[in-house]
């Protein structure tokens, strides 16, 4: 596949290899990644930018929980300041020579592998059970319908909405069912299905002699019980007559022994199909935590990229007991640039400019190569709507028209020497992105759709069709699709700052850095002791 069908969440990546961190006006004849030309072409409806030189390692060295000491009280200390945190993503990596640690981690992962595994073999049996459960209860109900039995919501003349509306009725007096009885059908499946094992008297066998005679049983009526009646009722042979009112008698009879055994059945099958159902969701309920716990602790080594750095790494020397764990961690809070002799441009459009206009949906959400969908591609417009409602009541209240975005990456490394000495050395990888609300609001989205990849891998796991994908993915058609607000019809590249040069260096990355990064850095440095005699 080129270069160009690559189809891929434009955000996904935003380390410094995956973001640019120049100016916007240089066009695409700045190479470094997707966004940056992105950028470039639809300024003024999106901004996502780094500063150079908000974007640092801390890397500090102690004795076993040191670097954990640190790590905690900033999660804390950053909510008390009004930021939001959500953890993105986690791995561990544990050498087999740091057997106690290993065996903490590593042999919990197989035992959580050995109870998925029988969780699943248990759920699946269950499904299989039910299918062919619900299979013999459309048989039983069809032959039920032929004897005349309808559903509730039928005998209410489609007004019934009860849970059991469409369950069939067992209830029916007798004459109501002798007028609806399919008499045709139960002849048909005694001939196919019962008389056919009668061996050389069945119809189908002496059809040779008498042609019609399928024909005239179905003809001949449960009252044709003696010869000359049916004779003369269906204009046959002697011969012919005896043959048809004694396969007449056999059918009666076994149409009233069939009737209450179809009825037992179908009540026993519905009961077990409702057990079936419940086991379903006992085992999906009980597999959930441990698929949780498993998933929770993901090997750093099935990722291909910390594959190949680790064949490399000083750290990773073997024969050594060592361990290995990073954490990635959102965090974000609203931003509001200083002005100081004119009023912000964007504010004219406030009220206009909405996070999940038309424009965000179609280019960042919708866009078969570099929206969401691309990397998500199981997403819906129910799921998306349902979503977005959840971020504005919990990530983002009161809508700015930009943030800060950064990201946390926590690496902690432990390792054990020979004499029992033990050292932890822990790096802060801080990377600081000031995003519009739109950016914002689709990279959240992402982060929704992270929660639910998860709750959509228990589901094909268990081969449960997932309740929350419900819905459509919408196209749109090509063309306009954000309206400028006639207030704004004189700005360039509006709702949002367009002008990157003296505006969003100075107005905004400045403060972002003086505000922001650096006390966020001093924190990191004063939790570790920096400074300290």
């Amino acid at each position: 596949m080129g270069k160009d069908d690559k189809k891929e969440f434009i955000f996904k990546d935003l380390d410094r290899e995956g973001i640019s961190v120049s100016d916007p006006s240089k066009g695409d004849n700045y190479k470094s990644s997707a966004i940056f030309p992105f950028y470039a072409k639809h300024r003024g409806k999106v901004v996502i930018q780094a500063a150079g030189n908000q974007y640092t390692e801390i890397d500090i060295t102690g004795p076993p929980g040191y670097t954990s000491s640190v790590y905690y009280p900033l999660m804390f200390w950053l909510r008390r300041q009004g930021w939001k945190t959500e953890k993105a993503d986690e791995s561990i990596d544990v050498s087999p020579m740091h057997s106690a640690y290993y065996q903490l981690t590593m042999k919990q992962k197989e035992d959580l592998e050995a109870k998925v595994k029988a969780g699943i073999a248990s759920a699946a049996q269950a499904v299989s059970d039910y299918e062919l459960l619900s299979h013999d209860e459309r048989k039983y109900k069809e032959f039920l319908r032929y004897y005349g039995y309808r559903t509730k919501k039928e005998n209410s003349g489609g007004k019934s909405d009860d849970d059991d509306a469409n369950e069939l009725d067992l209830s029916d007096d007798e004459d109501k069912l002798a007028k609806r009885r399919d008499a045709h059908s139960l002849k048909a499946f005694f001939i196919d299905q019962v008389d056919a094992h009668t061996g050389d008297v069945s119809l189908r066998n002496i059809v040779q002699r008498w042609p019609t005679i399928i024909t005239d049983f179905m003809r001949i009526k449960d009252e044709h019980l003696d010869i000359e009646s049916a004779r003369a009722a269906l204009g046959i042979s002697k011969a012919e007559a005896v043959v048809l009112v004694t396969k007449n008698k056999l059918y009666q009879e076994w149409k009233n022994m069939f009737l209450p055994e179809v009825k037992n059945r179908y009540s026993r099958i519905k009961g077990l199909i409702t057990s079936r159902k419940k086991s379903i969701d006992e085992y999906k309920d009980w597999v959930k935590p441990y698929v949780a716990k498993h998933q929770l602790i993901k090997d750093s080594m099935s990722d291909s990229g910390s594959r190949i750095s680790r064949s490399t790494s000083f750290f990773a020397a073997g024969g050594h007991a060592t361990s290995n764990v990073s954490i990635t961690i959102w965090i974000w809070r609203d931003f509001q640039p200083q002005e100081f002799y004119v009023p912000p441009g964007e504010a004219l459009a406030y009220k206009k400019a909405a996070p999940d206009d038309d424009w965000t949906r179609k280019n960042l959400i919708w866009h078969e190569k570099h929206g969401l969908v691309a990397s998500y591609p199981w997403i819906t417009d129910k799921w998306v709507d349902k979503r977005i409602e959840e971020i504005k009541s919990e990530w983002m209240v009161d809508f700015r028209h930009y943030y800060t975005f950064m990201i946390v990456k926590f690496f902690k490394s432990n390792i054990r020497f020979p004499d029992g000495f033990e050292l932890e050395d822990g790096i802060f990888n801080l990377n600081h992105i000031l995003m519009s609300q739109n950016v914002l609001l689709v990279k959240l989205l992402e982060l929704k759709a992270k929660q639910y990849q998860f709750e959509k891998y228990i589901n094909d796991l268990l081969g449960v069709e997932s309740d929350f994908l419900e819905g459509k993915k919408p196209i749109f058609k090509p063309g306009k699709s954000f309206q400028m607000p006639f207030g704004m019809r004189f700005l360039r590249g509006a709702p949002y700052e367009p002008t990157f040069k003296d505006r969003i260096t100075r107005a905004y990355l400045i403060p972002m850095g003086r505000y922001i990064f650096a006390p966020i850095v001093a924190r990191i440095k004063h939790l570790s002791g920096y400074g300290k005699g």
